[in-house]
């Protein structure tokens, strides 16, 4: 297991070992869907104060690891669309150039 995930979750284990017994068990099943180790740290930390307060603790950190996803999915996307531009502004500033179009 990461040891950033397993130090997280160690505390968040120890807080109450038998509310968080099943910690685990969410854990290995945020893997097996495929998240990222990094994205799970996130959501452990963001959960972390709220977890005495939490009796249904499992689908709140569903919801979490949901939320931090699609945040970070929408952060690469605006990234790579920048990149994109970046790109087709270069194309049109070389064939501006060359002469192959001209401004408007």
């Amino acid at each position: 297991m990461d040891q950033n995930i397993k130090a997280v979750a160690d505390r968040i284990y120890q807080s109450d070992t038998k509310k968080f017994i099943r910690l685990i068990v969410w854990i290995r099943q945020a893997q097996k869907y495929h998240f990222p180790d990094s994205i799970i740290t996130e959501a452990l930390i963001e959960f972390e104060p709220h977890a005495a307060d939490s009796r249904k603790w499992y689908p709140y950190l569903d919801k979490i690891i949901a939320k931090i996803k699609a945040n970070h999915d929408k952060r690469q996307s605006d990234v790579e669309h920048a990149e994109h531009k970046d790109v087709e502004r270069q194309l049109a500033q070389g064939m501006k150039i060359r002469g192959v179009i001209k401004d408007a």
